[in-house]
């Protein structure tokens, strides 16, 4: 079962672990308080230290995913940018052969830019969105290893 669940089988009325069989040393009561009331078994503890580290590594999963993602669109970013220069320097040379056809190259530069201006904008907003995701997984992950780091020093405390 989960740590922390009333589970007939193993607990009392009250919540609390009954010790059973031989195999006292997962079933004792330890000093950590329990949220039910009573104390936390060894074998409680280890569940709740086993699913701390689950979601550490869930949240580390997911931010090296966000950073994948936030490099991924960063790339895009540059290579657009660098369309556009491309681009603008084209332009910039026929514009300077000649007059031919002024009118039309700028309507259609004009129009030309305005779309990669979009796309460069909707670019700049997801990677902004996804460089906060990371940031508040960043914090998530932060906070999860300092529950670890409590409850690694309450178990060093209790032996």
């Amino acid at each position: 079962y989960i740590s922390g669940e009333y589970d007939e089988e193993f607990d009392n009325e009250y919540g609390i672990p009954t010790p059973r069989g031989n195999n006292n040393q997962s079933t004792l009561a330890i000093g950590v308080p329990n949220p039910k009331g009573g104390k936390l078994t060894i074998g409680q503890l280890e569940d709740q230290l086993y699913l701390y580290k689950l979601e550490t590594l869930n949240l580390t999963d997911a931010c090296r995913e966000l950073a994948d993602q936030l490099e991924e669109t960063e790339e895009k970013l540059e290579s657009v940018q660098a369309q556009a220069t491309f681009r603008i320097h084209a332009l910039e040379a026929e514009l300077q052969d000649g007059n031919v056809g002024l009118k039309s190259l700028v309507k259609m530069t004009s129009t030309e830019m305005d779309g990669r201006l979009d796309a460069l904008r909707a670019l700049g907003k997801t990677a902004t969105i996804q460089a906060d995701k990371l940031k508040r997984r960043e914090h998530e992950l932060q906070n999860v290893e300092q529950q670890l780091r409590r409850t690694r020093r309450d178990i060093k405390s209790l032996k």
